[in-house]
């Protein structure tokens, strides 16, 4: 969705001067901290949350221990913290739909910038599932109201990167009996405000996965769950192509972990610009992700792959449809065999 860039919205949160000061806090005390809920998108989860926590944690020393996390779809495996709940044990997606519906309604946009009362509710029913009475709470706003300046490009990579930190994310288990071969490439089309639902769409979609299996194993990370707004395009049977959903039992509360860890497993990712290119580039993986119009979605956060993808040295190419026929005329005069 189109990130919001009103600077007059962003001065009614009242969190900013106090940002320093909670830090303090934090550092300061011994009492466990309830993380989240995280109820957003994968790759702002993976992009900014994940690293936010970490440049934090080490910042104030914290000790992982008191960290308490909630998070949604299994995605607590991928953060430095013994303990947490999981949101979808606590809500049904229903519930976090219609909440996030809710916030776009009233705020023009689905970012967690401030604590609600369906938050609320969340962290105390999952201080009482964890059995702590006595917390902090480091919600996702803070992370929204730090970073704001950077999304609507009044800060740059630079002054970005000195609020985060992109260490080694961990790896979940795969379910047991699923197995995958390393060269298998792992694919997700879409549909987003980048790349909507249109016969070319899903036509190239399908002819990628054909391409893709005549070369080497396919494997499609869909749920078969409806747990957000993004719909997958209907792929027809090809061979050597396996999906996700036919291997394993994918439930609300392990589904994201499952992808992670499939994806973290495969030689690469092709499929849709957003969040499963985003952490595929957060494990390492070459990806390749397209797009038909850029609107909808900051640049800065391409801006911030793109970076992450050099200082890394993993590929992350992001293609608009319609652009192949140029890159085919000109590419194989720069191939080295």
């Amino acid at each position: 969705e189109k990130p919001n860039t009103s600077p007059a919205r962003a001065k009614r949160s009242c969190r900013t001067p106090w940002w320093k000061p909670f830090q303090t806090i934090l550092g300061a005390s011994s009492r466990p901290i309830l993380v989240g809920p995280w109820r957003g998108e994968l790759g702002f989860e993976a992009l900014y949350w994940l690293p936010f926590l970490a440049a934090l944690r080490d910042r104030l020393k914290l000790d992982p221990a008191r960290l308490h996390v909630i998070s949604r779809g299994g995605m607590g495996a991928l953060y430095q913290a013994p303990r947490g709940a999981e949101l979808f044990a606590l809500r049904t997606p229903q519930d976090v739909r219609v909440e996030n519906r809710i916030q776009y309604t009233r705020t023009g946009q689905m970012k967690q910038t401030h604590r609600t009362d369906f938050d609320r509710a969340v962290l105390k029913d999952a201080a009482a599932a964890l059995g702590l009475s006595k917390y902090h709470v480091l919600d996702p706003g803070w992370m929204f109201q730090t970073l704001y300046p950077f999304w609507t490009n009044q800060r740059g990579l630079a002054w970005v990167h000195d609020h985060l930190r992109f260490e080694a994310m961990p790896v979940p288990d795969l379910p047991a009996g699923v197995e995958i071969a390393p060269n298998t490439v792992a694919v997700r089309f879409y549909f987003r405000a980048t790349y909507p639902a249109s016969e070319q769409t899903i036509s190239f979609a399908i002819e990628s996965i054909k391409q893709l299996a005549s070369q080497q194993p396919v494997l499609i990370l869909d749920s078969g769950l409806h747990l957000d707004d993004h719909a997958d395009p209907k792929i027809p049977d090809i061979p050597n192509v396996r999906r996700l959903s036919k291997l394993t039992t994918l439930t609300p509360e392990n589904n994201l972990a499952v992808q992670a860890a499939a994806l973290a497993r495969c030689c690469g990712f092709v499929g849709t610009y957003g969040g499963t290119a985003q952490l595929a580039l957060r494990y390492g993986k070459p990806s390749i992700s397209y797009y038909t119009d850029w609107h909808g979605t900051a640049l800065a956060h391409r801006q911030l792959s793109d970076a992450l993808s050099i200082q890394q040295g993993v590929p992350f190419i992001c293609l608009k449809l319609g652009d192949g026929p140029l890159l085919q005329s000109v590419m194989p005069r720069f191939l080295v065999k």
